[in-house]
């Protein structure tokens, strides 16, 4: 951890303050609805409170973590794509069927494979190791193993995310400083989805 402790993990959670406030609004809405209806249902309450204080938590925490080692828990995330990628490989096979498991929604897992794959792309700019070819190849296989894992799980929520992501990715990689050029990158993404989705005929349906 960095110097400082817990006053310099404070200090640094104040830029975010507003973050953190409109991060509430999902648990006081869920909260005064509950109080409207009369009723009270705790799983939705800790979906709220997952969001609304499990965001600073974790904020606070990795502000408090040096960024070189943080940077080494990708690693861990490109893990994770991988397993989850063939696990959804091998429910799929032979037929090539929409994974349909009575214990975990195929749309939330998907979502998460997409944000492994986010992640793990983003991560193709740190040199961790001592062989940066060889480092990149694995995570650029690694998101194209994973992004067809994405697409066998035909879900649709996470292709609308995808463009954000992009977006995102765009900012985190200084194109926005040059608009038009992140606004050609951005429609050539969205294109090529757009292509891949309507070849897919098991998406489509």
């Amino acid at each position: 951890t960095r110097e400082g402790g817990w006053q310099a993990t404070w200090r640094d959670l104040k830029d975010y303050t507003w973050v953190i406030a409109a991060l509430l609004v999902s648990f006081c809405a869920i909260g005064l609805s509950q109080y409207a209806h009369g009723i009270t249902h705790g799983p939705s309450l800790e979906r709220g409170l997952r969001i609304s204080l499990g965001f600073p938590i974790i904020l606070g925490a990795l502000l408090s973590i040096n960024p070189a080692t943080l940077r080494n828990a990708s690693w861990g995330i490109l893990v994770a794509g991988w397993v989850s990628a063939c696990i959804v490989f091998w429910l799929v096979f032979p037929a090539w069927d929409r994974p349909n498991t009575p214990q975990y929604n195929a749309v939330t897992y998907s979502n998460l494979m997409l944000l492994w794959l986010f992640i793990t792309f983003c991560s193709m700019g740190w040199q961790l190791t001592k062989h940066p070819r060889l480092e990149k190849s694995v995570k650029a296989l690694t998101v194209i193993v994973v992004f067809a894992g994405f697409v066998l799980t035909q879900t649709r929520t996470g292709w609308m995310a995808i463009p954000l992501f992009l977006f995102v990715a765009m900012w985190l990689f200084g194109h926005l400083r040059h608009p038009f050029r992140a606004f050609g990158l951005l429609v050539a993404g969205v294109a090529i989805l757009v292509a891949i989705g309507s070849t897919n005929q098991a998406l489509r349906t």
